[in-house]
């Protein structure tokens, strides 16, 4: 009996730390790994993750989700932003975009 708890509890704790590794791995969106697309061209991460939902010169984006927000029952749409300087990914961040703009 002592030795199945022993056994549940270093299941947990496995669990636990494989959460916490792909916490660490996937932190601004769980479908996305930052560590993958920083330092990569356009063209790398379109063939990683398909093509983008938004594009411009110095940022594209994907679409993450589209949700009901406060009270007004605003839709807002949330995008995973990829920034480039260089031609390469620098910086990666999830903004919400109302119909305006990005």
């Amino acid at each position: 009996m002592k030795k199945e708890y022993k056994i549940l509890f270093l299941v947990a704790i496995l669990i636990f730390s494989a959460m916490l590794i792909y916490k660490y791995f996937h932190p601004t969106d769980n479908r996305f790994c930052d560590d993958l697309i920083i330092g990569k061209t356009k063209e790398d991460i379109v063939k990683l993750y398909g093509t983008f939902d938004l594009e411009d010169e110095n940022k594209c984006a994907y679409n993450v989700g589209t949700y009901t927000d406060g009270i007004f029952g605003d839709e807002v749409t949330y995008y995973y932003v990829i920034y480039f300087k260089d031609l390469k990914a620098y910086k990666i961040e999830l903004k919400e975009r109302y119909p305006r703009g990005l």
